[in-house]
């Protein structure tokens, strides 16, 4: 809800002092269900929790991004890209992430914010429980990756977000990095 976004975001400027940073990851969603037996509101709940959450938080962040020249990170998926069967409105909210990127980089150029998308390919607790529930989808999802490996959130996916905070990124903005190990490779 706006009035909360904006709570939170004022409660962390005024902790900090500032706020050069947003990351925008968590989202719910409704899956294992087909396209033809979702619901409109079965949809929301992923856009409201993904897309929506994502586009209140920068908005409501966006006069501290501006005036500490910030970061957006915002995150996507896999299933997005390729599809996954059974998450229509998760894909669609991851997807919409990515739009939202390209679309504030654009915009945000002029206050020198810059916005990318990262989509992590990487081991959970959640895919810990669902590959030892399913061990042969865990060899399946490994012999489709090139590295032949699940990504670590800190050492994989961490160091990226690092870097996109550095003064060293500040010349890339509008992009999508794949941390996959290579599964999803695309021009």
């Amino acid at each position: 809800k706006d009035d909360e976004v904006d709570s939170a975001v004022r409660k962390t400027a005024d902790a900090f002092g500032r706020i050069d940073m947003v990351i925008n990851n968590a989202q719910a969603s409704v899956t294992g269900v087909n396209l033809e037996d979702q619901s409109v509101d079965d949809v929301m709940v992923a856009v409201d929790s993904g897309f929506l959450a994502s586009f209140r938080y920068m908005r409501a962040a966006y006069p501290y991004l501006k005036e500490t020249q910030g970061t957006v990170v915002n995150f996507a998926s896999q299933a997005g890209l390729i599809g996954n069967s059974g998450m229509v409105g998760y894909n669609a909210a991851k997807e919409a992430n990515r739009a939202l990127t390209r679309t504030a980089a654009r915009e945000w150029a002029k206050d020198n914010i810059t916005v990318n998308t990262i989509i992590p390919g990487m081991r959970t607790e959640g895919s810990k429980e669902f590959f030892e529930t399913n061990p042969e989808h865990y060899k399946h999802s490994l012999a489709n990756i090139p590295l032949g490996r699940l990504g670590d959130p800190e050492k994989d996916v961490g160091a990226l977000v690092v870097f996109l905070a550095s003064e060293g990124a500040h010349y890339i903005t509008g992009d999508t990095f794949n941390i996959d190990g290579g599964r999803v490779l695309r021009p």
